[in-house]
């Protein structure tokens, strides 16, 4: 390292050759600049100060800013408003089922005492109810679909089969002639049985959100249950009625259906057309989508012979013979396409069951719902106004 010798005064000596301050040997004994030099010096330090201060400043009061607008805490996002026409206008639109949601729904943050749990659990509850609802409906939509398509294909049969018939009629004279076509549809089947789930897991959802107001309750979840722990509370024994008339009247049997179909038996839905011609005229007869008239629980029965799931389906024989009292005994046996006996059965096979009209029975189910359903929350609705 080599010093620098500089007299007060002077500047410091270059070396031209080697380009730096000073020779070999030089030493430095002090250093001093010209008056104008240290002025320059302190003028710049000053200004990279003043300017070091400002950045400061500015930085600090943005990373402030930044720092407000990312916490999610102190975002206020304030939806536009809309004036009392264009709200009336909404009202108006809405279904009643719509407005029911709607006043279940608490304004400004006042507490409610009625309910006894937390108001986000509360609103999670009320939109499943709803979401349950719609679900619903969908399922109701797709039932109608699926049985409109079997209309037609049935409709299609009667008359390929009326056109045999009067093919038969011009080389056969008869006296009387009787026809019958059954059909059966997977579709239909699946579909009843689907909407009769949605509709139960419905009660359930309906039950847990009356629950909101049952204190000491508050994770009940069946109807049944609602209206034991309503029946003799005050203030809620109008409520209990109302669960109590639906399950005498049909929600009782939807649930039988819905525990047989779900546990123990595939439901059978049969559509049926029966045709007798004779002398004294000509008499129709149709089922559509027929259902048994009561519900199966507990036992599964073999309801229809096709439901035995053999290759190439079964054959069936049919014989009568006399016993030792001479009576009369019925004897069946199915079997499969290559002749090996399935089943051996000795007494009448019922085919003539007693059958209702599965399309009125979910559509009278549809409307028992929509009351229902409406009478329940217009009930809870009073006392969430009750503030």
């Amino acid at each position: 390292m080599r010093n620098i010798s500089i007299t007060q005064g002077r500047r410091p000596e270059v070396n031209k050759k080697e380009g730096r301050t000073g020779g070999r040997n030089s030493k430095i004994s002090c250093c001093y600049y010209h008056n104008a030099d240290i002025k320059s010096v302190r003028t710049y330090a000053i200004i990279t100060c003043a300017i070091s201060i400002v950045l400061s400043i500015i930085t600090l009061y943005g990373y402030k800013q930044i720092i407000m607008v990312c916490r999610p805490e102190e975002i206020i996002f304030t939806p536009p408003k809309i004036d009392k026409e264009s709200y009336a206008k909404y009202l108006e639109s809405a279904s009643r089922i719509d407005l029911i949601f709607d006043q279940l729904i608490p304004r400004n943050s006042v507490s409610n005492p009625n309910i006894v749990i937390d108001i986000n659990e509360y609103l999670s509850r009320l939109g499943t109810l709803k979401r349950k609802y719609l679900g619903s409906l969908y399922r109701y939509e797709e039932w109608l679909n699926v049985v409109g398509a079997h209309k037609k294909n049935l409709e299609n049969a009667i008359k390929s089969m009326k056109k045999e018939k009067n093919k038969k009629k011009k080389f056969f004279k008869v006296n009387e002639e009787s026809f019958e076509l059954s059909l059966r549809d997977l579709k239909v089947e699946n579909e009843f049985e689907s909407y009769l789930s949605t509709v139960a897991s419905l009660f359930d959802v309906t039950a847990r959100f009356t629950s909101s107001f049952l204190k000491g309750s508050e994770q009940c979840h069946s109807l049944s249950g609602i209206h034991k722990i309503t029946r003799d509370k005050t203030g809620f024994k109008e409520l209990s009625k109302l669960i109590e008339n639906a399950e005498n009247s049909w929600i009782d049997d939807l649930k039988t259906r819905r525990d047989s179909t779900t546990h123990y038996i595939m439901i059978s839905a049969h559509s049926k057309y029966n045709l007798r011609e004779n002398s004294g005229g000509k008499k129709e007869n149709t089922v559509i989508v027929g259902i048994p008239r009561l519900p199966t629980k507990g036992k599964s029965i073999l309801i229809w012979l096709e439901d035995i799931p053999v290759i190439g389906g079964q054959r069936q024989k049919s014989s009568r013979f006399k016993t030792n009292k001479d009576s009369e005994v019925e004897a069946h046996e199915i079997f499969d396409v290559l002749g090996r006996s399935i089943l051996r059965y000795n007494g009448k096979i019922n085919t003539n069951f007693d059958l209702i009209d599965g399309e009125k029975y979910i559509c009278d189910i549809r409307n028992n719902l929509e009351t229902f359903i409406f009478e329940i929350l217009m009930n809870l609705c009073k006392k969430v106004k009750c503030i």
